[in-house]
């Protein structure tokens, strides 16, 4: 009996951003206690900073084999982000020092040193380092000086072309370098797992493996969500839906793409190469004043709905702000007249604004319900 498909499959709610949509710094400082906020915009900085966001793939995303039971998924999705950090560094390392040894004699004044200081993902490295070494016992800090003098050595030798240094030796010279970030990424992010307060997060693995699922570039994600469901057969359609958490938390924290009107463009013109087979929806938030304008953008660039999402703080109806209370009727009004479809969904899990407790409310609807 040979197996009948369907004509099509639709996936009704899937998300196809990273890293770079979202107010990562927000949302990882509203896991953590107060006094640990620091580890929040310094994660922020160093996931940005190594997440895929260009169309083509730079890196694999496999974790390398690593020794631990599969109970202690904290280390293991721990070193999984390391792997992706490691490449992306060493790919720039061996970028400056291709600049300073190739470069014109006009170059040759800017040190591979110098281009490395500059670089944000070396900036980064560097401050965990130092949030790490203070954070380590008396003993351990004495024995490791941190890695900005030992790289300035290290590099100083191969600052000019006619340096008599083997790739072997600057190869070698490297390893160090590495195992020093290596020990503070790793440091940092166990530390956060730690600390993440399980009022927001059930399983702190689960926080680390949240970090890593959003290092992908879109394109990339968009490539797995295809994979998961097999071949081809039936044709299938993905309905994925923006979020727009910039104003939701206090402060409001920008994420490194804008939602308006960078993250709009970027998810319309991966649809674009999907011949309709990826379908998308924006995102609303009655806390932004330009609310219309925003959705009818989104509408010209080809978004056929709008998420509404009341974990990011607002509700349907009965908003205590009045402003919020108005431009909320005004959207839905919008909304019929140009018959537009919105999707809404409310659980005590996923993102939001508040615990379930503070914004889940109590409904007295009866015993015969």
């Amino acid at each position: 009996m040979s197996l009948t498909y369907p004509d099509h499959v639709i996936d009704v709610h899937t998300h196809v951003f990273n890293a770079r949509y979202l107010p990562l710094e927000a949302i990882i400082s509203r896991v953590l206690p107060t006094k640990m906020r620091k580890l929040a915009k310094l994660l922020d900085r160093l996931l940005n900073a190594i997440t895929g966001s260009s169309y083509g793939d730079t890196w694999k995303f496999t974790p390398k084999i690593i020794d631990y039971s599969e109970s202690d998924q904290s280390s293991y999705y721990a070193e999984a982000i390391w792997s992706i950090v490691e490449n992306d560094f060493r790919i720039r390392c061996a970028g400056y020092v291709a600049m300073t040894i190739s470069g014109q004699p006009d170059d040759w004044d800017i040190s591979a040193a110098e281009r490395l200081e500059d670089d944000p993902l070396y900036q980064t490295l560097a401050e965990i380092e130092n949030l790490f070494l203070a954070d380590a016992q008396p003993a351990k800090r004495n024995l490791d000086k941190g890695t900005t003098a030992a790289w300035k050595d290290i590099i100083s030798k191969i600052d000019r072309p006619d340096a008599a240094v083997s790739v072997k030796v600057l190869a070698m010279s490297f390893v160090g370098l590495f195992e020093k970030f290596h020990k503070a990424v790793r440091w940092l992010l166990l530390k956060v797992a730690k600390l993440a307060d399980p009022v927001w997060w059930d399983h702190s693995e689960n926080l680390l493996q949240f970090f890593f699922t959003l290092l992908k570039s879109e394109r990339a994600v968009l490539s797995e969500l295809k994979n998961s469901y097999g071949d081809n057969r039936p044709k299938r359609f993905y309905v994925h839906y923006l979020m727009d958490m910039e104003k939701a938390y206090d402060p409001p924290d920008k994420p490194h793409y804008p939602f308006y009107p960078e993250q709009l463009r970027r998810m319309q013109h991966l649809a674009n190469d999907t011949s309709g087979q990826l379908i998308g929806f924006a995102a609303f938030d009655p806390r932004r004043k330009n609310w219309k304008q925003i959705a009818d953008e989104a509408l010209r660039l080809g978004f056929v709905g709008f998420k509404f999402y009341p974990p990011m703080g607002y509700r349907p109806a009965s908003n205590e702000n009045d402003v919020i209370e108005q431009r909320v009727s005004d959207f839905f009004r919008y909304c019929i007249r140009k018959q537009i479809p919105i999707f809404a969904h409310c659980t005590p899990t996923g993102f939001e604004h508040k615990t379930a407790s503070e914004r889940m409310r109590t409904l007295n609807i009866g015993a015969n319900v």
